[in-house]
């Protein structure tokens, strides 16, 4: 059963992707696959990251290489598909909302607020936005912002290091999502307050969604001094706790009374704190359904998205790609590799069984030949015309060997140069199917209009290889976007 289950995991054409997050201290990754969460990280000495900024790229695509080697276990020939959980302070979170209106115009409505809102010269910034409520009359979003050189720099380093980042999102985002998926939370807003080696990041978590992040570096608080001191840091949370508080009143109508504290060694300290300076219920946050000690919880709620993994993510991501090509993209890139190893794994078993029946069959014609030459005068017509008889059979099997082995098509190219017409012609394929003989070829798809559909027919008919293209005018059917969709059929001609 356990084969069976590989081989299926290993024709699935559905990407593994694992959590990274980094910070000035340390990169953890997690992947969850199985019953235990696999968890690596390495350690990042003092000057490699500042305030979320690389200081050091040399030093840090050496680390990400070392955590690479303990991920993968390969030697850095397999590359780690990841959604990165950037340092808090590098980004920028607002939330704002915008009128109630169809969700075909919400995307377009929430780019514009974007770049009218972005902290950052909307030109130098990548920029996102996902949906964290709705009333009757408007939609409320969260946005990101991130400087484009620093999300570039950092995905230069990561594919360099083995790794490709697919997702790019911020610590207390993957927090709340790590929160959401393991604990039922009451409907009312809950602040929680991540102490961790950046500094303090507070948010607020509301039925599942964050509405509100909030970071200070330790070098904001520390100022020129040497080290923060107790009161210090017993005066900075205090004071940014009230902060978040203030928002919550105004925002929510109501006060904050419960928190969630991830502060590794300071848990007592800081649940006292809330609880006799802000009357808070405060609790250490525990995960009991991820055996993992909360350090890790943010990177895990990374990973869980990225187990989640499709083209219909609707969450923040500061990439600056659109996720549903990139998915769809790799998708084809898979769906052609997959399809390219079966075909030449199916090629090396038919050479290697005609191969060895085409030495049987020769072994044998050879040797039915030396018989007839052994045969005198004795042996009747009639036997050696039945001899002759099979060794021309024989011939025959071995030449319809060599005609299977010149008919093998080269699907991976034939694939690709269809997905190159249709890119050029501007029609997006949604599938392909082959029939049994593999000469047939059918193609679903969709394009701007008609004109461009009939265009893509004509290419087709005046490219070598390609013959009795058929597009029925009844499979030509208009979307409602007024673009069309289609499907056209055509023979593959054997090279």
């Amino acid at each position: 059963m356990g084969v069976v289950t590989n081989i299926l995991d290993k024709l699935s054409s559905k990407p593994k992707v694992g959590g990274l997050l980094i910070s000035d201290a340390a990169l953890q990754y997690v992947f969850l696959d199985g019953a235990l969460p696999a968890h690596f990280s390495v350690s990042l000495p003092p000057g490699v990251l500042r305030e979320g900024k690389i200081a050091s790229p040399d030093q840090l695509a050496l680390y990400l290489r070392e955590l690479h080697r303990l991920v993968t276990g390969d030697g850095g020939a397999k590359t780690a598909k990841v959604v990165v959980a950037l340092p808090p302070a590098a980004i920028y979170t607002q939330s704002f909302n915008v009128p109630k209106i169809s969700e075909e115009k919400l995307e377009e409505a929430a780019r514009l607020n974007l770049q009218i809102i972005s902290p950052i010269d909307a030109g130098k910034a990548f920029m996102s936005s996902q949906v964290i409520g709705e009333t009757e009359d408007r939609y409320d979003l969260l946005g990101a912002f991130v400087e484009k050189d620093i999300v570039l720099k950092f995905k230069e380093l990561l594919t360099g290091g083995g790794f490709e980042p697919l997702i790019f999102e911020f610590p207390s985002l993957a927090l709340a999502r790590a929160v959401s998926s393991s604990l039922k939370l009451p409907p009312l807003p809950v602040l929680v307050l991540q102490v961790s080696s950046d500094g303090l990041d507070l948010s607020i978590v509301r039925g599942g969604a964050l509405y509100f992040e909030y970071f200070r570096s330790w070098h904001s608080i520390q100022g020129e001094e040497r080290e923060i001191t107790r009161a210090a840091f017993e005066s900075a949370v205090a004071q940014e706790v009230k902060r978040v508080i203030d928002f919550s009143s105004s925002r929510f109508r109501e006060s904050l009374s419960q928190a969630l504290v991830v502060a590794p060694g300071f848990e007592a300290e800081i649940t006292s704190l809330l609880k006799n300076n802000f009357g808070f219920e405060a609790f250490p946050l525990t995960l009991k359904s991820y055996p993992l000690a909360p350090s890790w919880y943010a990177a895990l709620g990374s990973a869980i998205r990225g187990k989640k993994y499709s083209g219909g993510d609707q969450e923040v991501n500061l990439s600056g790609e659109s996720l549903k090509q990139v998915f769809y993209e790799e998708r084809l890139s898979n769906f052609i590799s997959l399809w390219r190893n079966i075909a030449v794994g199916s090629a090396l078993i038919i050479l290697v069984v005609f191969g060895g029946a085409a030495a049987v069959l020769a072994r044998q014609s050879k040797t039915a030949a030396a018989r007839l030459e052994s045969f005198t005068g004795e042996v009747r017509a009639g036997e050696l015309a039945d001899l002759r008889k099979n060794v021309s059979e024989f011939n025959g099997l071995i030449a319809a060997v060599g005609k299977i082995r010149e008919s093998s098509r080269p699907w991976h190219r034939i694939l690709t140069n269809l997905k190159s017409l249709a890119d050029k012609n501007g029609v997006t394929i949604d599938g392909f199917g082959v029939s049994q003989s593999g000469e047939a070829l059918s193609l679903s798809g969709r394009a701007p209009s008609t004109a461009r559909v009939l265009q893509f027919k004509n290419v087709l008919v005046a490219t070598p290889g390609f013959s009795s293209v058929d597009l029925p005018l009844a499979a030509i059917t208009t979307l409602e976007d007024n673009s069309v969709s289609f499907s056209v059929s055509f023979e593959v001609e054997a090279e």
